[in-house]
């Protein structure tokens, strides 16, 4: 319990940056879809059991997230079907267009990827 805490307090950093949907970063406006950025790091880090941008600084993680620069799931997850980090790779995408525009599309995206349910 203590990990998972130490884990999300990495994730938020002080201001809870490594949070947010980085579209906001670049000057984009955020779609309605902001909030399911945050549901896959969330999700991403209850598999893996760590942060899919984490990196020695905040700062880093910062700039990682800026540049999609996310940690492969196999890392952390050696076993897991390639399914599974195309969820994330879809899930986590810098641009915006390329994500789920929907909670509805993640959560089919998430049965079909993760729980391989059509």
């Amino acid at each position: 319990m203590r990990q998972n805490r130490a884990i999300t307090a990495l994730a938020l950093g002080e201001s809870g940056e490594q949070l947010c949907d980085p579209t906001g970063r670049v000057g984009e406006r955020p779609a309605e879809s902001w909030d399911l950025w945050p549901l896959a790091v969330v999700g991403y880090e209850m598999l893996a059991g760590a942060h899919p941008f984490a990196a020695a600084t905040s700062l880093d993680v910062y700039d990682a997230v800026r540049t999609g620069r996310m940690t492969l799931l196999g890392t952390h997850l050696p076993d897991a079907p390639p399914s599974w980090q195309h969820f994330f790779d879809r899930a986590l995408a810098l641009r915006i267009e390329s994500r789920p525009a929907s909670a509805l599309q993640l959560f089919s995206d998430f049965n079909q990827s993760i729980l391989q349910f059509p």
